[in-house]
């Protein structure tokens, strides 16, 4: 798959570079390959060169991995996956405030875009962020009381929840933030359901011992419900009953998903 593609070329990046800074300390030293290759004895054989055997990024890995590298998402979107948390958990999105009303309380999810840090007249900090979502995205001014206890949190590039009110004028649209708060830390919280989807094509009991054993490592509050798609016929569900309740945590969700594909762990 494209995911394990990239994690593959990843290895082989991360090695060529292991051996392109060998091979200059060997040249630093006057020393040199015995039969004159670039890539010592082995002369960059088949095996030397051969894609290594790695496990597939989980979807949470790869974006992150996107915007280190290029500033900006190809594959996907951090928020797109959490779309059924977002409706639950706002009342608005970018494209949606110009329709609220001024000094209107209003809560939304994004990632930060951008954040520019800030010394106000008296010496306190501040910041002014852009905040992203899947519909464009606002400036958020974060005032020093706030910038206090959320400062941590202006460096992440993970999903946030971000409560405030709305600030109209001329400009336009900007967030006064009243409270800044980690997504994933929200669902653990507020979670009360986790659904599992599996393809029957394919699935073993080898796959479902393993989403047990992550089940059982990660014991919560959260009742577990196992969707079973069978082609062609309606959709078991299966409740694994109060003796397995967890907690929705990122490290649960990316364990099962490694297992069952990505976007198969639903939280609600």
């Amino acid at each position: 798959s494209t995911g394990a593609k990239r994690a593959q070329l990843m290895a082989v990046y991360e090695r060529a570079m292991e051996s392109a800074l060998r091979i200059q300390k060997d040249r630093e030293r006057g020393q040199g390959s015995l039969f004159g290759g670039p890539m010592g004895a082995g002369g960059g054989t088949d095996g030397e060169d051969a894609l290594p055997d790695v496990e597939e990024w989980h979807e949470n890995q790869r974006l992150r991995f996107e915007k280190e590298s290029l500033g900006f998402y190809i594959s996907g979107h951090p928020l797109a996956r959490c779309t059924g948390e977002i409706q639950k958990l706002t009342n608005a999105d970018t494209q949606r405030l110009s329709e609220m009303s001024d000094n209107s309380e209003v809560s939304l999810c994004g990632v930060i875009n951008a954040c520019k840090k800030k010394v106000t007249k008296k010496g306190d900090k501040m910041a002014v962020l852009i905040l992203e979502d899947l519909q464009g995205s606002v400036e958020v001014l974060v005032f020093p009381k706030v910038y206090e206890k959320t400062h941590d949190l202006l460096e992440s590039d993970l999903p946030l929840l971000l409560k405030g009110r709305i600030k109209k004028d001329e400009k336009g649209v900007t967030i006064v933030s009243e409270e800044i708060a980690l997504l994933k830390e929200v669902r653990v919280r507020e979670a009360r359901r986790v659904d599992v989807r599996l393809k029957s094509p394919g699935l073993s009991d080898d796959h479902l011992v393993k989403i047990r054993d992550v089940l059982m490592q990660h014991r919560g509050n959260c009742g577990v419900f196992i969707h079973i798609e069978i082609p062609n016929h309606s959709e078991a569900v299966i409740s694994v009953g109060d003796e397995i309740r967890v907690t929705p945590s990122d490290s649960m969700i990316m364990a099962i998903e490694r297992v069952a594909g990505d976007r198969s762990v639903t939280v609600s």
